[in-house]
């Protein structure tokens, strides 16, 4: 297939190297040339993108596409372009919508028109998920924890951008969160027990906890914390019967020897789904929705100061 990429940021230095290692094509307009001589690591790509004057050009060209951009900016193209766009296969950043009731629009606009799609929750292509799954479906009574804390960039350098306030998908549940509660989804969780955000300014989620259950399931505990001084991603069991991973980070932690970011795997993974997975799109897309909303629905706001 013959991808094209919306987005320079991660859509350069996450998707391009994943697609071209999976052997796609890949058409790009010719203003992200000058990105792609900047990084080191992506040099080597220039010889493999065919470039092109526009993105108007590629979008009648292109057989498949990457839409990594902020979530208004993906739902403004999705309302304009889903249906007429050339592409038949559509590879879409989380959140799909920066709302529950937003990604639910795109995700019917998608089905009706025909074209395979894929979003990025990607924690499912990772070690750990397959035992997280063995462990959630075991007959032990006592809940898993899933504990995540960083310190997201946005804190780190007092960044005032989109990825920090809920109203445009981010924070620690529509941003981070996200990629658990897709993930609890397709394992077969469907009821959000409890929930609750904290954070210190208006429009914002700093950290965020949750419990889901399901019959025949373990209940399972989420924490997100994207403003800690620590830094860790643990999964297991307070009562200690389920110990199943533990570094500093749910992707692998080592740096790449190519310089490459440390996604790009999981993200040939996703790429890899297109032909493995033989659906337009995973049947848990829908449901990942309602637990989304249920978590909103459910959660108490605290934006008293941190301690």
């Amino acid at each position: 297939m013959i991808f094209t990429i919306l987005g320079g940021g991660f859509g350069l230095y996450g998707y391009l190297p994943a697609l071209i290692r999976c052997g796609h094509t890949v058409m790009l307009p010719e203003r992200y040339r000058a990105t792609l001589e900047q990084r080191s690591e992506l040099k080597n790509f220039l010889k493999s993108v065919q470039w092109r004057a526009s993105e108007d050009v590629i979008r009648d060209a292109a057989d498949a596409m990457v839409i990594s951009r902020r979530p208004a900016d993906q739902t403004n193209w999705l309302r304009q372009f889903a249906a007429t766009a050339r592409a038949t296969t559509i590879i879409l950043e989380k959140p799909l919508g920066a709302s529950p009731a937003s990604a639910l629009e795109l995700l019917d606009l998608l089905a009706g028109t025909g074209k395979t799609y894929r979003v990025a929750y990607t924690f499912r292509f990772l070690p750990w998920a397959r035992d997280l799954a063995a462990a959630v479906a075991s007959n032990t009574p006592d809940p898993i924890d899933i504990v995540w804390k960083f310190r997201a960039h946005h804190y780190l350098h007092e960044k005032y951008t989109w990825k920090r306030r809920v109203s445009e998908g981010g924070g620690a549940l529509r941003f981070f969160g996200i990629h658990l509660i897709g993930l609890l989804a397709e394992l077969g969780y469907r009821e959000v027990r409890e929930s609750q955000c904290a954070a210190s300014a208006p429009d914002e989620c700093e950290k965020w906890s949750a419990r889901f259950s399901s019959p025949g399931l373990r209940d399972c505990r989420i924490l997100v914390d994207s403003n800690s001084s620590e830094t860790a991603f643990r999964i297991g069991s307070t009562a200690g019967t389920s110990q199943i991973f533990g570094q500093g980070s749910p992707f692998p932690g080592a740096p790449r020897p190519d310089g490459l970011d440390n996604r790009v795997e999981v993200l040939e993974s996703l790429c890899k789904s297109l032909s493995t997975e033989t659906v337009p799109a995973p049947s848990w897309y829908a449901p990942s929705i309602a637990l989304w909303e249920q978590a909103e629905l459910v959660s108490q706001r605290d934006y008293s100061p941190r301690t």
